[in-house]
């Protein structure tokens, strides 16, 4: 969105060359922004800057417009790939670079200029987003912890180290789903082949001492005969 009301939109329109147009999507108004050579995108938005991915000279980097004073500045100047950039953390961004070989998230302190790595698991991050303190990461996975060729969504808080997994299927499918027991036949059906403390040789469980209900996890082979995830994080 363009604005905080929600009321308008950036979008590109190839004319002679790429060109940017601000549009109120209720009253069907535009403006006219600015053109480029090559690529232009508008990735984020931050009162009154935006973050481009342009491709001036076909050499995508991201780049900040200020509408009120319409100068433009490039953030980053790499050989490579830079794009999707989004503002991060007041003076940072984060964008998507393939500068080690492969497409991964960094983020550009704005003051320092510094550039580092924002995420380290995975090799294949195909775009990110930002709310806030939050960044969450499209991953296309391809070790075994994912199983081969599975997207997923990954979420980072900046106060965090930990990398959290929103979504536990690659094909965009939840197949696993869980049951509630609390029914007292079908509690006690679950329970005979089940086996309690097995190395307490003196111990047998009590009746109070038995589980009260059930959590049963399960995989739905209507939706997928194989669930492509880790039952075991959900």
């Amino acid at each position: 969105m363009a604005n905080k009301e929600q009321t308008e939109i950036y979008y590109t329109k190839f004319l002679k060359e790429p060109t940017l147009f601000k549009y109120n999507i209720y009253t069907g108004k535009k403006k006219r922004v600015l053109s480029s050579p090559g690529m232009l995108i508008v990735s984020d938005v931050k009162k009154d800057k935006l973050l481009l991915t342009l491709a001036i000279n076909d050499q995508p980097d991201i780049y900040e417009f200020d509408i009120n004073s319409r100068k433009l500045k490039r953030i980053t100047k790499f050989s490579g790939v830079d794009v999707n950039g989004h503002f991060y953390d007041n003076n940072k961004i984060v964008f998507i670079s393939d500068r080690l070989g492969y497409p991964n998230v960094y983020q550009k302190d704005l003051e320092t200029g510094m550039i580092s790595k924002l995420i380290h698991h995975g090799k294949n991050h195909i775009s990110v987003s930002t709310n806030g303190d939050n960044v969450v990461v499209s991953s296309r996975e391809t070790d075994k912890a994912f199983e081969k060729n599975s997207f997923n969504l990954l979420l980072i808080n900046k106060n965090s180290d930990f990398v959290k997994r929103l979504t536990f299927s690659g094909k965009n499918m939840q197949p696993i789903k869980y049951i509630i027991v609390t029914d007292e036949y079908k509690k006690d059906e679950i329970y005979k082949p089940l086996i309690w403390a097995a190395h307490l040789k003196d111990w047998n469980q009590s009746e109070d001492e038995k589980p009260s209900a059930y959590i049963l996890v399960i995989n739905d082979t209507k939706i997928d005969t194989f669930g492509s995830c880790s039952a075991g994080s959900i």
